[in-house]
């Protein structure tokens, strides 16, 4: 018998191997299965790794499943991974994750996949990508937006003693006046 097939005993015809078996050799008696994270269609003489955002996790398999939206896969997986936190996936089948963009974060409970990143809110930021939270604006800074990049200095005449501030307060206490840019009193 030839590659993705067997036989039994003398005389007898050739029987080709279901999906998720193989005989990869002629001549072959039986068919073998293949491991978890492959697959082979009917008469295959070989185990295929799945491919990057599918999986296996059965021996067995003659095909490999789409990863959910919110995780990925390496070739030849049997399982899905999670995303994790600072990064996300909106789409099922991918092969990897996209780092959250400035402005958002994405922290991973545990609980949900990770489809999207959530904007940082106003008195916030997210100056780099990837990250699973915000910042808070420090004090003497501020942001006035959700999605915000980075912090801005509160203006002469303006200050902000505390930190993830959505505005600057706009008066200096009795008897003083403000000088400085990004004053925090």
């Amino acid at each position: 018998c030839e590659s993705g097939k067997y036989k039994v005993g003398p005389g007898i015809q050739c029987d080709t191997c279901l999906a998720g078996k193989i005989s990869a050799s002629t001549g072959a008696t039986s068919c073998a299965s293949c491991e978890a994270g492959k697959f082979s269609t009917s008469g295959s003489g070989v185990c295929e790794p799945c491919a990057g955002g599918t999986y296996s996790p059965d021996p067995e398999s003659g095909s490999c499943d789409n990863c959910l939206a919110g995780y990925y896969s390496d070739p030849g997986a049997e399982e899905c991974t999670h995303c994790g936190s600072g990064k996300y996936q909106s789409l099922p089948g991918q092969a990897s994750c996209s780092d959250c963009p400035l402005g958002k974060a994405l922290l991973w409970d545990g609980s949900q996949p990770s489809l999207e990143c959530v904007e940082c809110e106003a008195g916030t930021f997210a100056a780099s990508g990837g990250l699973s939270t915000c910042a808070a604006c420090p004090p003497g800074k501020f942001s006035d937006s959700a999605a915000a990049e980075a912090c801005q200095d509160c203006v002469v005449g303006y200050f902000n003693p505390s930190t993830g501030q959505s505005n600057c307060l706009s008066s200096c206490p009795k008897g003083k006046y403000g000088t400085a840019i990004g004053a925090v009193s």
